[in-house]
């Protein structure tokens, strides 16, 4: 999508960039990372309605805040549309996740991988669609909406299929429960909002600078290292049930070996990235955006190889939370924003893009370093 709006709408990449930034850290916020928490409910201590519930009753409160945000402390009507249709859609998206948190925690991947792969099939076509052929970003953005509330039906299918009752599925709860789900799911919603802003605070910080001008094009660099990003979050989430199940049988040294192995996969595949930007940047970059992005090479050089000990730090704050360690994510993530948030103010003033690039890398330091330390007081513990 910030491919197509660099060629056939640039002058809205700015708006979409910032609607984004925005959305990302408030939607997550309230996701109270719920999906997780009931993957990894092994002695199923919630009902399926009880997540639905609360995640439709923090979805309302995502939405109100950001429409305050967009109309009342916001001038731009363009960017507040832009960013309430966006919201919208990450909404829904968040809705579907309690479906795809259900079939997780079965092991069951495949219908998670056919909805994921519908809506992105689905929303990227019709958004071209109206992108390309009736020039109307707005609608674009409209039907990418659309697609993500009209595709909650599959999911909602695929759940079914696990054999819950369609009365299961009904949004009723007690407040006990879902007052619970809140004291569990909050610092993980926390964490969320920081991991939301890591990846967002060199945006805020060239936004708010002299090189306010080239936001758009770092935050498309920066996207493509999502696609990375999606493929690890992906994966971890699939053994989480598996390494959770295991510690609970007490075969530790087997945990081990698979948070070793999930590690390095997710640190190989960021590097996989940063050899293929290194040889084939350029012309990937001119075919992906514009010819106007190939002088940016150093900097997507810069943020795949901060994004790569992400990604490694990711594997090992999810095995953490498969031990019921949900606070080691908060701690390491602390540690990397706190660290992006001097780099960027320190750096970003003197070298606008080259410098946000470099945050980047030492957030990410920071953030691999912290997990490092978590993991080997978790191993000692055992």
């Amino acid at each position: 999508m910030v491919a197509l709006i660099t060629k056939y709408s640039p002058g809205n990449l700015d708006d979409i960039i910032i609607a984004l930034s925005v959305t990302a850290p408030v939607i997550v916020f309230f996701n109270l990372q719920l999906r997780l928490l009931q993957a990894l409910d092994s002695q199923n201590a919630h009902r399926f309605r009880d997540f639905i519930t609360l995640r439709l009753i923090a979805q309302c409160f995502s939405l109100g805040l950001l429409a305050i945000w967009a109309f009342v402390f916001n001038s731009n009507l363009s960017l507040a549309i832009c960013l309430m249709v966006i919201a919208a859609s990450r909404a829904f998206y968040s809705i579907g996740e309690t479906f795809y948190g259900e079939q997780q925690k079965f092991e069951r991947m495949g219908g998670i991988a056919s909805s994921m792969a519908m809506k992105g099939a689905l929303s990227l076509t019709c958004f071209s669609y109206f992108l390309i052929v009736k020039s109307d970003l707005y609608s674009a953005l409209a039907a990418w909406a659309a697609i993500h509330f009209i595709t909650l039906a599959f999911d909602v299918k695929q759940t079914l299929a696990l054999g819950i009752s369609t009365k299961e599925l009904l949004p009723t709860s007690t407040l006990k429960s879902m007052a619970k789900l809140v004291k569990n799911g909050f610092p993980l919603g926390v964490s969320g909002l920081l991991i939301s802003l890591q990846i967002n605070i060199p945006n805020y910080a060239l936004m708010s600078s002299e090189y306010k001008d080239e936001v758009g094009i770092f935050g498309a660099l920066l996207f493509l290292t999502t696609i990375g990003r999606k493929i690890i979050e992906s994966g971890v989430r699939a053994t989480g049930p598996r390494l959770s199940n295991i510690l609970v049988e007490g075969r530790i040294q087997r945990f081990r070996q698979l948070r070793f192995r999930l590690c390095m996969l997710s640190a190989s595949l960021g590097i996989a990235g940063l050899l293929a930007a290194l040889f084939w940047g350029e012309s990937l970059l001119s075919i992906l955006y514009t010819n106007a992005f190939v002088p940016y090479l150093p900097v997507l050089l810069w943020v795949i190889g901060g994004e790569t000990l992400n990604f490694a730090s990711l594997a090992l704050e999810h095995a953490l939370s498969a031990g019921k360690k949900f606070d080691a994510q908060l701690r390491s993530i602390v540690s990397s924003v706190l660290t992006l948030v001097a780099a960027s103010w320190c750096l970003i003033p003197n070298y606008g893009v080259l410098g946000a690039a470099w945050a980047v890398v030492l957030g990410g330091s920071a953030r691999l370093l912290a997990t490092i330390i978590l993991t080997r007081n978790f191993d000692d513990k055992k």
